[in-house]
Order: C-alpha cells, then sequence, then structure tokens
C-alpha cells in the first residue's frame, strides 16, 4: 500500500506517503530520533522544485530502481566515519536496490540539496553504470542543487585556489568544486535545457 506510514522490516522507520511517479521517485523513511515533519518537508520539496522531473528530462532516463521507488532513509547524526552528508549504496535487504541515506540535523534547505546530489547519481548510473568519469559526475551532481533552484554549493570553493588539471581527485573536495565547471558550461547554454545533451554524452 503506497499510503502507507507504518514500519516493517523491508519498510523500516515511519514512511512518508510516496508521491506519483510523475513527479517523485522516491519513499522517504524517517528513522527513529528524526521527526516527521522532515521527511514531509523534504518531500514538499522535491516536489515543488521538480527534481524528479528535471533528472528524468535532462539525462533521458528513469534513472535506477525503476519502476520501484529509491528508499530515502533520513538518519539523525553522522552514519559513517567519513561524515558524509548523504551516500547512495545498493540496500542490505536487496542488492539490485540502490538506496540512499541522508543526515537530516541542517536545515531544511540542505537536506534537500544533499537529496538532489544523491538523486542525480541514480539517474546518471540508469545512463551509465559504470561511472567512466568520477570528477564529472561528483561536479555534476553539485551543480545539480543549483540547477533545481534549492540553491548553489559554496561549500567546496575554497579548493578553487589551487590550480590543477580539471580532473584532479586531490585534494578530496576538487571534483565537487569543479561544479563551477559545470555551472560555467550551463550559464553559457552548452548543457541545454531540458534535455542535457553535453550532460549524456560525458556520462
Amino acid at each position: 500500500d503506497a499510503s502507507s506510514t507504518t514500519s516493517s522490516p523491508s519498510r523500516p522507520g515511519t514512511v512518508i506517503p510516496p508521491p506519483d511517479l510523475s513527479v517523485g521517485s522516491w519513499e522517504i523513511h524517517v528513522m527513529p530520533g528524526v521527526r516527521r515533519g522532515v521527511g514531509e518537508d523534504l518531500q514538499r520539496t522535491l516536489i515543488s522544485h521538480r527534481v524528479t522531473p528535471i533528472l528524468r528530462d535532462g539525462l533521458g532516463t528513469q534513472g535506477l530502481n525503476y519502476p520501484s521507488r529509491v528508499p530515502i532513509f533520513l538518519t539523525r547524526g553522522e552514519f559513517d566515519s567519513e561524515g558524509f552528508l548523504g551516500v547512495s549504496a545498493n540496500t542490505c535487504e536487496d542488492e539490485s536496490l540502490v538506496g540512499m541515506v541522508i543526515r537530516t540535523e541542517r536545515p531544511t534547505a540542505e537536506v534537500a540539496a544533499t537529496a538532489a546530489h544523491e538523486l542525480f547519481h541514480l539517474y546518471s548510473l540508469g545512463l551509465n553504470f559504470t561511472s567512466l568519469n568520477p570528477w564529472w559526475e561528483e561536479a555534476s551532481a553539485t551543480w545539480t542543487p543549483g540547477r533545481v533552484g534549492l540553491g548553489e554549493t559554496t561549500s567546496y570553493d575554497i579548493s578553487l585556489q589551487y590550480p590543477m588539471p580539471l580532473d584532479s581527485s586531490s585534494p578530496e573536495t576538487y571534483p565537487y568544486a569543479m561544479s563551477r565547471f559545470v555551472q560555467f558550461l550551463d550559464d553559457r547554454r552548452f548543457i541545454g535545457d531540458p534535455e542535457w545533451p553535453l550532460q549524456r554524452e560525458v556520462i
């Protein structure tokens, strides 16, 4: 039942009723310690900013898991030693299903920006599961929140002070900082709208 909000071994946490697949390809799971309202706010924000339609039209794919939904697990605080804000990975219950884990102890806009970043990865991997251009992948995922109107990610800009090749992976934040290059291309209309032929070709 798509409207169920109860938990079960296959549906942990409180499940926010999923949206219609035309506007949202996810299912939000609010884990213990996170207010239900955080999940509801995230869902409203992702729908109002048309994240699924923009990614679907731009990349020309339904993304991984389709027609199954992407489970988004909202958790409080750190969930790994790396201190990531969000991560996409195969789920333990079903290795063929990719899910997301997102930290929520931040403003709603930042939580939504992380979700948009991770959703880009899932749609991109729908085009090319081998992810041959990891720097372009991270740069583009970091560009996505700004592209869908959730605000630009500025926390990696400090890495731009280093003169490096575009595809450098050191420092670790450099591929994310290269979102400014993708933004540069987009500002000059090289990416495309609403389809993103350049993104598709590079991916």
